[in-house]
């Protein structure tokens, strides 16, 4: 049964799965943890792309602290592979959206969708840190 929080964001997911030849949608808080899915991916792979996305991020976030002593925030990320794609956008504190899409999706229709997600999930989407963090 999902949870408040993926109720909330549900609707939210599927918005951008509505552009065409996305597969995936996924929200992740920053120590890898699955808030909620949408589109294909059966849930155990669903949890290892949560955690992967994570380790991504900090590696990122890693990288600029070594190369700016000014560090701000992580905003996002984009892998390309031979199918596809892997976006990943910081959505609100401590989460992060990551969107799979096939390689056919129109990147400029993707970004501005995710964007507009992103602006409209606010609060909904905040995931308090873990102890320690």
């Amino acid at each position: 049964m999902p949870t408040t929080i993926e109720q909330d964001t549900s609707w939210m997911l599927d918005e951008v799965l509505r552009v065409p030849h996305v597969q995936h949608a996924i929200l992740v808080t920053s120590d890898g943890l699955l808030h909620s899915s949408r589109g294909d991916l059966p849930r155990d792979r669903a949890d290892s792309l949560a955690a992967a996305v994570s380790g991504l991020v900090s590696l990122a976030k890693n990288c600029e602290r070594t190369l700016r002593s000014d560090a701000g925030q992580w905003w996002q990320g984009l892998d390309e592979y031979p199918w596809g794609y892997l976006m990943r956008v910081a959505a609100a504190r401590n989460t992060v959206l990551a969107v799979v899409a096939g390689r056919e999706v129109d990147m400029e229709t993707l970004s501005v969708r995710v964007q507009q997600v992103v602006q409209r999930l606010g609060q909904a989407m905040a995931a308090a840190p873990r102890a320690g963090q």
